[in-house]
């Protein structure tokens, strides 16, 4: 139901016949102190962190002071775009899980209101925060370099993608794991230096420390591990194959 709409809901409201008080303010239930409010556009602002990986009960939001009979106060959701909560002792709780990667779960608007005439409703704002709690994916490496060829950031023919669909791309650890001392004979990049917080894929390039010998080793295998900011990891093999230059006859 949408703010259009509103005067129809507060008109069933006024069907009821119920004392509700005119002046209500919402009470941050950690700090117990009034939440963030708007006196201009008569507002409340709160940011409530995803919860999608441990959400096991309802939370409690706030907590409504000044209404005599909180249970029957009207709550009513902008674009129909609303969550699943219940009232219990005054106590407002969000009783369903959020999870940032979906779009529709970022943000809420809604209205508490009561049945005074001269009481504008209270209007408040939820958004959901992201947090780092989806693991990285790595794409497959599986690249070629020529022996006695020198790759760089800049000239290497090797790149594969990494992401994560919490963003956090630039706070990654990429890392080489081998049997073959295979972590200080390769290097991995991400290609631009520029991403941003918000990216959720970026491409990699995996680079040499010095020239390969095809006729010394001409395949390395082993596996490229990305850590995000919350400690999720995810790991791939890798394959490089070693093109014969031909430098002997």
């Amino acid at each position: 139901m949408d703010f259009g709409k509103s005067l129809l809901v507060l008109t069933i409201c006024l069907a009821m016949i119920l004392e509700i008080a005119s002046a209500i303010y919402l009470m941050d239930m950690k700090s117990k102190n009034q939440l963030h409010f708007s006196r201009r556009r008569r507002s409340y602002r709160i940011q409530l962190i995803e919860n999608n990986n441990f959400y096991v009960t309802p939370i409690p939001l706030f907590k409504i002071i000044g209404a005599t009979n909180c249970s029957d106060l009207c709550i009513v959701f902008k674009n129909n775009k609303n969550f699943k909560y219940e009232i219990k002792n005054c106590i407002f709780y969000a009783s369903q899980s959020f999870d940032y990667e979906k779009p529709n779960d970022r943000k809420y608007v809604f209205k508490i209101i009561t049945l005074s005439l001269e009481e504008m409703p209270t209007v408040v704002h939820l958004s959901i925060k992201n947090i780092d709690d989806e693991g990285p994916v790595i794409d497959y490496p599986h690249c070629y370099f020529k022996e006695n060829t020198m790759y760089t950031r800049i000239n290497s023919t090797c790149h594969f993608k990494v992401s994560d669909p919490d963003g956090f791309i630039k706070f990654m650890d990429l890392r080489i794991h081998g049997t073959a001392n295979e972590e200080n004979l390769f290097d991995l990049n991400m290609l631009s230096p520029n991403i941003r917080e918000s990216d959720t894929e970026a491409n990699v390039t995996l680079s040499t420390t010095r020239p390969l010998d095809y006729e010394k080793n001409n395949t390395y295998v082993f596996f490229v591990s990305a850590t995000d900011s919350a400690g999720n990891t995810a790991s791939r093999i890798a394959n490089i194959v070693v093109t014969n230059g031909l430098d002997h006859t």
